[in-house]
Parts: C-alpha cells; sequence; structure tokens
C-alpha cells in the first residue's frame, strides 16, 4: 500500500524582542571632568609688622569674618596713641586761648590747623592700634597657621590661610564646543563618585576667552553645609544637549542597513515589516528617525538580522538574569 504524501512543512517562526517606539527629545550625554575646590581661598597678611603675643586660633577652627585671629605687641602704640591725644587736648587749650584773647585771625587759623593735623595724628594712632589686632576677612576654616607668639610676623609672609568650603566650587575645563553647549544654561548635575553622590549644582561663570591650551573655565557651586566634599575631590559635570526635539526614537541597536539605506522592523499581526527610516541623528542608545512608523510601535531590537518582510514572529520576553 503507497505510504501518504508528507504534510507540507510549516512556516517558520522567528523569535524576536521588540520594544515600543517613543516620542521624545533626543539628547547627548557627556561628562566633564572636574574637581572640588575652596569657594574663597585667602591667605590672611598683617596690615603691619611686629612681635606676635598672642595667637588666638589652630588649625581646623571655624572662624567668621571679623574674629580675632592674633595680636601684635601694641604697648609701644599704646603709649603713642595716648601722646597724640595729649596733643591733641593742647592744641584744642591753645586755640581756646587765642580766640578768648581776640587773637588776630592769622594766629587763630593757625591754631585750628595745628588742631585738625593733631586730629589726624590721633586718628592715624587708632587705625595703628587696631591694625595691631589680626581679624579674619571671610567666614571659613583655618587651614594652616604659620607663626607662633614671640615671632615677628609682617606683610612679607602669610599669618594664616583660610578657606570658605560652604558653599564648594566645582571647576573643569571645557571645548569650544562644550562652552557653546553650556551657554545660557544656568543649572549642571554634579556627580562626586567619591561621595557616591549626584547633585545639581548653580553654575556661575563660563569664560569667555579660551587660556593658553583652547579651553574655557567653567565653575559651579554646590551646597556643603556639612563639608562632605573636600577639596581636591573629583567631580563629573554631566551635561545634556538636545540633538533633535520632538523626534520618533528607536533604539539604535534596531537599525539595520543595508545597500545604503536604513530600515527597521515592526511586527504587526505577528509578521515582520520591513520599513524604511531616516537616520536624523544616533546615540549609542537611541536614534531619531523618520519613516512610516508610530508611537507605541513594536520594533524588533533582538532578531532582525535574520528577518525579512512578512516573516512569521513570535514575540517573546528577555530572559531574566
Amino acid at each position: 500500500m503507497q505510504e501518504p504524501v508528507a504534510e507540507q512543512a510549516k512556516e517558520k517562526v522567528t523569535p524576536v524582542q521588540v520594544t515600543k517606539v517613543v516620542k521624545g527629545a533626543l539628547t547627548l550625554r557627556s561628562e566633564l571632568i572636574g574637581s572640588a575646590l575652596p569657594s574663597a581661598d585667602v591667605n590672611v597678611i598683617p596690615k603691619m609688622s611686629g612681635e606676635l603675643s598672642e595667637l588666638a586660633v589652630v588649625k581646623d577652627q571655624l572662624v567668621r569674618r571679623g574674629d580675632v585671629l592674633g595680636r601684635l605687641d601694641s604697648k609701644n602704640l599704646s603709649i603713642q596713641l595716648e601722646m597724640e591725644r595729649l596733643a591733641l587736648e593742647q592744641a584744642q587749650n591753645q586755640y581756646k586761648e587765642l580766640h578768648n584773647s581776640g587773637a588776630p585771625q592769622p594766629q587763630l587759623d593757625q591754631a585750628k590747623t595745628s588742631v585738625r593735623q593733631a586730629q589726624l595724628r590721633v586718628e592715624l594712632a587708632q587705625l595703628n592700634a587696631k591694625n595691631a589686632v589680626i581679624e579674619a576677612p571671610i567666614d571659613g576654616k583655618v587651614v594652616d597657621v604659620g607663626v607662633e607668639p614671640g615671632e615677628l610676623v609682617g606683610q612679607s609672609s602669610p599669618f594664616a590661610r583660610i578657606v570658605a568650603l560652604d558653599p564648594i566650587r566645582i571647576v573643569a575645563s571645557v571645548s569650544t564646543n562644550q562652552m557653546l553647549a553650556l551657554l545660557g544654561k544656568t543649572e549642571a548635575e554634579i556627580e562626586l563618585a567619591d561621595l557616591g553622590t549626584t547633585s545639581t549644582a548653580k553654575i556661575t561663570y563660563l569664560s569667555s576667552v579660551a587660556d593658553g591650551s583652547g579651553f574655557y573655565t567653567l565653575e559651579a557651586e554646590l551646597p556643603n553645609p556639612e563639608e562632605n566634599i573636600k577639596p581636591g575631590m573629583l567631580a563629573k559635570f554631566l551635561l545634556e544637549n538636545e540633538l533633535v526635539g520632538d523626534a520618533t526614537l528607536v533604539p539604535t541597536s534596531a537599525i539595520v542597513e543595508k545597500g545604503g539605506s536604513a530600515y527597521v522592523f515592526l511586527v504587526k499581526d505577528g509578521r515582520a515589516v520591513e520599513t524604511t527610516v531616516t537616520v536624523l541623528q544616533t546615540q549609542s542608545d537611541l536614534s531619531a528617525v523618520e519613516g512610516e512608523l508610530a508611537e507605541n510601535d513594536d520594533v524588533v531590537t533582538k532578531g532582525q538580522f535574520t528577518l525579512s518582510d512578512g516573516n512569521s514572529v513570535n514575540i517573546v520576553e528577555e530572559a531574566a538574569n
């Protein structure tokens, strides 16, 4: 008896993975390496020379502007101030005597000038006495003290160094293209790998003139009330620049190039539909395209290179790790 004819082979079904076509802006994300610096860094220079009689601060001490850091020996200054005050009193008494005695106007004018000169000498002596007290010029932390009581200090070397760490300053060098992309921006995301944090910083400065290496300076400030961000820490500026707005976006991996053309495979009614696209802009993850595809269409992201138009497909989920 003759055997039955074998059944016609079933149509091959290709397993594929898909994702949805989305609408939105395609952005370029870039990273700029920078570093944290104090928002202020001041060397405290005494306003006059003399022997340090009192040191009122130590390293790592927090100070406020106007706090006393040290005092110079001011005995001679105190004596000088007292002498100038006595001289002023004498000049004032002399003027009164001449005035009361009806002295000629030229004598009165000369006596009045003497009084004014004595007043200025008193003011100068008061200023010298004030300058013998060394005060903090900014709020911050004392990170270095260069002298000890009994040593001579002057304007040739710093008495102390104070840095301000709140806010902290983040500085980076940027290229011309990056500088142009930053124009008009007021904020930037800052990643601090050492702390495992990402925060929004206020852009405070973008130079308009390149340095000798052709780069521009970018500065931003971050609040640092706990002073967790230390000067010298590496920081990344995470920047986004819009390349295409309101575009049709597909995974870059979904695009198949063949014969000088680009296309993707959509899944409709269980079959692959080859759809020609024009690539407007592309990034490693997403590309902006034009073509006959709509938001929420299923576009093939795995298995597309083995497909032909009209193939039967089966959508499968990505295997869990």
